[in-house]
């Protein structure tokens, strides 16, 4: 992101970036107080929002020349995203939740084809991450636990290797114990993977498991108003 500006509307917040790189494979953390605009930065390099001003290039895509629909295609093909209310789709099975990406992306589905194919990719990252149980798969997401789900959310956003993952204070409604291990095991499958993780949080304390810490107000700024 490059003298990135982004508004709300009149009195709604407001965000000015000066500069955010992150390198392929580099694991960083951004910190700040809830209502910083960290999820907002987020939202700017998923493609889900558009700048006022300023340039953002995610997996070798300028977003300021594609349409809203060639954007939605990027983020479908290349990003995983953990969402902090986890998002999943209750009716669904866990393993439906996990390979849904695959369905709205032919190739992010020729990579998990590649590495084994569906079912095989997604049990995988499923055991690796903790839900090694076969009786799991075939239960509905509403039926688990948070931290259960969470680790669902996880293996969805990770699946048929994304060279971005965006996660959005995924550990904030579970306790401390909760929060190591599945920090553990989801940075263990991100590096596994090679993908290039941004994740944000108000909890600094979780910032020593990653490669680079930043507090979004520590990012450098244009003149005017940041948030």
């Amino acid at each position: 992101m490059n003298g990135v500006e982004f508004s709300y509307g009149p009195g709604r917040g407001a965000v000015s970036i000066g500069h955010f790189e992150i390198a392929p494979g580099e694991k960083v953390f951004l910190y700040g107080p809830s209502g910083a605009g960290k999820s907002t930065l987020l939202g700017l390099a998923a493609g889900t929002l558009n700048p006022d001003k300023g340039d953002i290039t995610v997996l070798g895509h300028d977003f300021h020349a594609l349409s809203s629909a060639a954007r939605d295609k990027v983020r479908a093909d290349g990003l995983g995203i953990i969402f902090q209310l986890f998002n999943l789709i209750p009716y669904l099975s866990v393993l439906d939740n996990v390979l849904l990406p695959c369905r709205f992306s032919t190739a992010r589905r020729a990579r998990v084809e590649e590495d084994g194919g569906m079912k095989a990719v997604a049990g995988g990252l499923l055991s690796r991450l903790g839900l090694e149980d076969m009786t799991i798969r075939s239960r509905k997401v509403s039926e688990l636990s948070v931290g259960q789900q969470q680790r669902v959310a996880a293996a969805r956003a990770l699946i048929g290797r994304p060279g971005l993952i965006l996660a959005d204070e995924p550990t904030s409604a579970l306790d401390s114990d909760t929060q190591s291990a599945f920090l553990e095991l989801l940075l263990t499958e991100v590096e596994r993977s090679g993908a290039a993780l941004v994740f944000v949080s108000h909890q600094r304390e979780l910032a020593t498991m990653f490669d680079r810490e930043m507090a979004f107000g520590e990012l450098p700024a244009l003149e005017g108003e940041s948030a």
